[in-house]
C-alpha cells in the first residue's frame, strides 16, 4: 500500500478522462463499486475515505500512466 494519499482533486483529474467501461474495469479490479468511483469522479463524495481510495488508485495510476503514454507514441 502506498505510504502517501493522493489529493481529491489529483484523484478526480485521473477519473475525469475514463469513460463508463474503463470504471467498470477500474471497480472489477479493485472491489469499489462502480457507483462509488462515478460519485468521486463527479464530485458527488467530496470526501472519499483513505480506504477506499487506498483500494482504487494505485490501478487507476497505472491505468492513467499508460493511456500517457500511448498518446505520447
Amino acid at each position: 500500500m502506498p505510504n502517501t494519499i493522493p489529493s481529491i482533486q489529483e484523484v478526480r483529474e485521473r477519473l475525469a478522462p475514463l469513460g463508463v467501461p474503463a470504471l467498470h474495469e477500474l471497480a472489477d479490479e479493485t472491489s469499489v463499486p462502480f457507483a462509488t468511483l462515478v460519485k468521486i469522479r463527479s464530485g458527488y463524495t467530496p470526501n472519499p475515505g483513505i480506504e477506499t481510495v487506498r483500494k482504487f488508485y494505485p490501478s487507476l495510476k497505472a491505468k492513467t500512466s499508460l493511456r500517457k503514454r500511448r498518446k505520447v507514441a
